[in-house]
């Protein structure tokens, strides 16, 4: 479970992460260490501090604006890795589920594009402040 408040990088308030699919830190050694959640019912990712035995919230990345019906549609996302200075995030480029059969066509197709996508994001980890939390 994430602790602490986190904050959207505008300032605004913003929810903890709770369906993490994915998780990824920056090379570093020792406490703390900057890492980033994926969270597969949003439309981003979530920074996130490792302490010794504990994860805070930081701040939430929004990687899409995508919607349909003015209703926001989830990126999915389902992994994150790390290399050389970069975090990268991929959603699930899978087609949603649907028992019915009676799903519309073009929520199915705007969805399969809000999910279909591959993030490459970098920030410096000595930016992010773990002592505001």
């Amino acid at each position: 479970m994430l602790i602490g408040k986190p904050k959207n990088f505008d300032g605004s308030d913003s929810k903890k992460s709770k369906d993490v699919s994915g998780i990824a830190c920056a090379a570093t050694s020792g406490y703390p260490r900057v890492c980033l959640v994926a969270d597969d019912e949003t439309q981003g990712a979530q920074i996130v501090i490792l302490e010794d035995g504990k994860l805070i919230a930081g701040d939430f990345v929004r990687l899409i604006d995508d919607s349909f019906a003015n209703t926001p549609l989830e990126l999915d996302g389902e992994g994150v890795a790390y290399a050389d200075g970069f975090y990268y995030v991929i959603g699930s480029h899978g087609r949603p589920r649907h028992e019915d059969g009676k799903e519309d066509s073009a929520e199915i197709n705007a969805r399969v594009k809000a999910s279909s996508r591959i993030f490459r994001i970098s920030f410096a980890s000595d930016s992010i402040d773990s002592k505001d939390r």
